[in-house]
């Protein structure tokens, strides 16, 4: 996961770009990852740890369990790492087709993963409440 999600930015930021705008990245997940793993929840909560200790490499993400995942969430590490997710619909994107996934931003330089995945629709204390 590591190799991959870091791939991705130095993908995306060429030279003479903005360094800042290559420390975010995103994924996309079929919304069964919130709750498919033995025991169960735990495919997302290693998702989420793995993309944490890049930054972190011995913190560890506790199960929600016996609870689901939100559709929408957050870490945060101070001012040094944020992470947010949020679980949406293609329908009410322009597509002709109920496509949900789950989208994860993480900014491994700042504060502006829930800014961005939040703020962008308008709900800035959005990410604790569950999102249909």
């Amino acid at each position: 996961m590591e190799r991959r999600v870091r791939g991705n930015s130095h993908a995306r930021c060429g030279v003479g770009e903005n360094p800042e705008i290559a420390s975010k990245d995103y994924l996309s997940l079929l919304p069964g990852a919130f709750s498919s793993g033995t025991p169960k929840y735990e495919d997302f909560r290693i998702v989420l740890e793995e993309i944490v200790r890049i930054c972190f490499p011995n913190e560890l993400i506790p199960s929600p369990y016996p609870y689901a995942w939100p559709d929408a969430g957050e870490l945060t590490a101070g001012g040094a790492f944020s992470l947010a997710w949020r679980c949406l619909d293609a329908q009410f994107w322009g597509v002709a087709q109920r496509r949900k996934r789950i989208f994860l931003l993480a900014d491994f330089a700042g504060p502006l993963a829930p800014q961005l995945l939040f703020d962008v629709f308008g709900e800035t204390e959005n990410c604790g409440k569950e999102v249909t």
